[in-house]
């Protein structure tokens, strides 16, 4: 880890910096893999379809270039990531590489909900990481989850209140106690899900992974697959075999299929009641002619498109009841 001893507090400046911690090590970090010279990326600045974002050297020093947006060195690079000012830039910085200047810690501002998407474009030899520091449960977190009738004892070992999320190794947010942010974790993988925030999902989870296999009791013949963590935990609060996949477009793949056939007889998919979601439950149904699937959609005149709004707005006896009523 970088460090400073003995400096006395005045005014950080770009060239301070660098003395301390390489510009290819600051574009590394924050874009979260390993790049490569001049090879177009999809810009992490903005919404962007063709990759058009690349690093290039001027002199000695790492540039980055944006062809619809910016070009500019490794500070201003993470001063438009986080939309925030030099200064806040410099400080953010210095918290993340640990190099000690006495300046103002960064995390204050980041608890005003400076975040950015979890960006690992395909092909990355080098995958972005998390890890997180866990708390209990606050009261707001209990208050949430209370909607939807679910006890930390529901929650235990399956859900994690997030104090601290930490990307490859360095302090990426802090969050205050009345901010919800919560992690799923599977393996050494988690999901971040962050209801009130713009970016609700940060995840470093493979497309394929399966959330939920380990809670399985096998009593009933029937599994409901669902593509929503929060679904599965309602549904196995009602006594429901659950797994959830990591999204609607995601067919739990060949080899989970073929070890769950072994232990129940029917499947129910239990996708969301929109057009997206009906769409994936029959191209799931058709993946697997020779299982028995079945599309498990909530009706259309219930005014919500999944399970555990349905609790939300009604209560758990009644969710289970219409359940019971579609299998």
């Amino acid at each position: 880890m970088y460090s400073i001893n003995n400096i006395k507090p005045r005014k950080v400046t770009k060239k301070e910096i660098l003395k301390y911690v390489r510009s290819e090590d600051i574009f590394r970090y924050y874009l979260g893999f390993n790049y490569e010279i001049n090879k177009l990326y999809l810009s992490p600045l903005r919404e962007d379809h063709n990759p058009s974002f690349n690093l290039f050297y001027h002199g000695d020093e790492l540039f980055y270039k944006d062809f619809g947006h910016s070009t500019g060195d490794c500070i201003m690079f993470v001063s438009n990531l986080y939309n925030i000012s030099y200064f806040d830039t410099i400080k953010l910085i210095n918290d993340n590489f640990s190099l000690g200047f006495p300046i103002p810690s960064y995390n204050k501002i980041i608890s005003k909900n400076k975040v950015i998407k979890n960006y690992i474009p395909s092909g990355s030899d080098i995958d972005t990481y998390f890890q997180i520091k866990a708390r209990k449960f606050t009261k707001k977190d209990l208050s949430y989850w209370s909607n939807y009738e679910l006890e930390p004892s529901d929650l235990k070992g399956k859900v994690y209140s997030v104090s601290k999320l930490y990307k490859n190794g360095y302090l990426f947010k802090s969050y205050k106690d009345d901010e919800l942010a919560f992690a799923y974790v599977k393996d050494n993988r988690i999901k971040i899900y962050q209801p009130e925030s713009r970016y609700k999902f940060l995840s470093t989870l493979k497309a394929d992974d399966i959330m939920g296999l380990d809670c399985l009791s096998f009593k009933d013949n029937f599994l409901i697959i669902t593509s929503s963590d929060k679904d599965r935990l309602v549904l196995n609060k009602m006594g429901f075999d659950a797994i959830n996949t990591n999204g609607e477009t995601v067919i739990v793949n060949e080899n989970y299929m073929s070890i769950l056939n072994n232990k129940y007889d029917v499947f129910f998919i239990n996708y969301d009641n929109d057009l997206t979601g009906k769409y994936y439950s029959k191209r799931f149904v058709k993946k697997y002619p020779n299982y028995n699937i079945k599309p498990l959609l909530l009706p259309d005149n219930i005014m919500v498109k999944d399970i555990s709004d349905y609790v939300k707005l009604n209560n758990l006896k009644k969710g289970k009841e219409l359940i019971n009523k579609l299998l």
